[in-house]
């Protein structure tokens, strides 16, 4: 029992039989890529002053909880940062690196919520120092921020520039968040 007549019909068959499994394989293909989750800030800040605004005002208000809420977290940052830096191109572990940056940052917040106990206030924000790109992802490094203290008639006396509080600010996909601090 001949299943084709003519070996035209047996070349059309397979042609479409080829055709489908390639629109099969595509079509999968296509739903897989969009089914996979965006990697993406929960929340974020849509600019570096505005997150350092509210750094500001959340440690004039002594408010800890929420400023540790500002800081990137363990998770976000295992997710979506450690991936790009060359770091993790160079075999450090994701904890490692993690576990440098707590110190610095446990360090930076003790001189912030000392420091702003007093009279002292934010003055005004610089321009990142250095803005480095890796992949989606850039950093923001050293932006200098003037503290000082109100003079009374609308000016601040014993102001002083500091780089170093915020030496780390990430921006994913135009949110900000704070990524580390060291004051030395």
């Amino acid at each position: 029992m001949k299943i084709f007549k003519r070996n035209e019909d047996q070349y059309t068959f397979f042609s479409r039989l080829v055709f489908f499994l390639f629109i099969s394989i595509l079509a999968n293909y296509c739903n897989y890529q969009n089914n996979i989750p965006e990697q993406k800030l929960d929340f974020g800040y849509t600019s570096i002053e505005s997150l350092i605004i509210e750094t500001f005002r959340v440690v004039k208000e002594q408010d800890e909880k929420t400023f540790d809420y500002i800081r990137l977290q363990d998770k976000e940052f295992k997710k979506l940062v450690y991936p790009y830096l060359p770091e993790a191109k160079q075999g450090i572990t994701p904890v490692d690196y993690w576990s440098w940056l707590v110190p610095d940052f446990i360090k930076g917040k003790k001189f912030l919520f000392e420091k702003m106990k007093s009279d002292i206030e934010l003055v005004s924000i610089g321009k990142p120092k250095k803005i480095l790109q890796f992949g989606p992802i850039k950093l923001h490094r050293n932006i200098p921020v003037t503290l000082g203290r109100p003079d009374g008639r609308g000016g601040y006396k014993d102001t002083a520039v500091y780089d170093n509080i915020f030496t780390a600010i990430v921006e994913i996909d135009g949110l900000y968040r704070l990524f580390n601090m060291t004051v030395d």
